[in-house]
């Protein structure tokens, strides 16, 4: 009898000791799951506002680059030279002209010319500088690709002949000179000098290809990156 007993309370000291080591394990990996689970949702909000600060970097740093081309543009139409064009300083590439053309007004243009090199020559990624006109005239660094060219058509015209007191960032297009390139436009209405009468627009093609490559340096965490998209 004394055996069995001591059996039956070693069976039972067994099973309470069983229950005990899996109740101890239960409470274990649960408290491991809830600390797992606070983890994983501390480190998803700490990325999540390691992210916003990096977009809002990134967002603050493009930004700053089309404020800055906004404001050569600006500064390029408040040139009196630029405001002082009229029909016959620039070439008219819609009449066959080209610049060898110009007449006497060949200084006024040469100056004109001299800004918009200046432009292009110090920013690497200003691909052209140029002054469009009422009169359907043109000035730009090259005469290559114009034939036939008439900026009042064009988009950038257009735009900033609309919205003449603003600075205005145009959609992609194909550049018209020789090079081809796919640019986006800033342009600015030019006001006459001696009045308020709206006689053209100036502007700058930003190489999109360079745009690019600055986007593309840029790293978002260890694994993401930028694109650039339009609409």
């Amino acid at each position: 009898m004394k055996n069995e007993r001591r059996v039956k309370f070693f069976s039972i000291s067994l099973k309470m000791a069983l229950a005990l080591i899996i109740s101890s394990l239960v409470i274990s990996v649960a408290i491991c799951v809830v600390i797992g689970v606070q983890m994983y949702r501390s480190n998803i909000n700490l990325y999540s506002h390691f992210i916003s600060q990096q977009l809002q970097t990134i967002d603050t740093t493009l930004g700053m680059s089309v404020r800055n081309w906004k404001t050569l543009v600006e500064g390029m139409s408040s040139q009196e030279t630029i405001r002082s064009v009229n029909e016959t300083t620039l070439p008219s590439y819609k009449d066959g002209q080209t610049m060898a053309d110009l007449g006497e007004d060949r200084a006024i243009f040469d100056d004109v010319y001299s800004k918009l090199s200046m432009l292009v020559n110090t920013y690497d990624e200003i691909e052209e500088a140029y002054v469009g006109t009422k009169w359907g005239t043109f000035g730009t660094q090259s005469d290559d690709g114009l034939d036939g060219f008439d900026p009042r058509v064009r988009e950038w015209y257009k735009d900033a002949i609309a919205k003449p007191e603003q600075a205005l960032l145009g959609p992609a297009y194909m550049s018209a000179t020789s090079s081809r390139s796919l640019v986006m436009a800033i342009s600015k209405a030019v006001r006459r000098l001696d009045s308020q009468e709206i006689i053209g627009v100036v502007g700058i093609d930003v190489s999109l290809l360079k745009f690019s490559d600055l986007i593309e340096s840029i790293k978002v965490g260890k694994n993401g990156y930028c694109i650039l998209l339009q609409k």
